[in-house]
């Protein structure tokens, strides 16, 4: 039996193919994957049982802050844009 590590390849111009353990590896840590998505999934729903209220209060409180802040940041923007357009006429008038 061939070891498992070793990849063989006839030619430059056939494919290489695996002696199968890079499949078993590749599987391996999709299985690794599955676990962690799931044990996070698992995390959220007793974060939802035990938190859940209050994580809302402060998503809520955090995403009308967050808007507050870009909306006076636009207003800024645009009373600059308008600053230097005033600015750009009395030098052209």
């Amino acid at each position: 039996m061939e070891n498992c590590n070793e990849n063989k390849c006839s030619t430059e111009k056939e494919s290489c193919h695996s002696t199968g353990c890079d499949m078993t590896d590749a599987m391996l840590r999709l299985a690794d994957k599955a676990w962690e998505e799931l044990m996070l999934e698992k995390m959220k729903k007793v974060f939802e049982e035990h938190n859940g209220e209050k994580m809302n209060k402060v998503a809520q409180a955090t995403v009308d802050s967050a808007n507050a802040h870009w909306k006076t940041k636009m207003e800024a923007m645009g009373n600059k844009q308008n600053a230097k357009t005033k600015l750009q006429e009395a030098f052209m008038g």
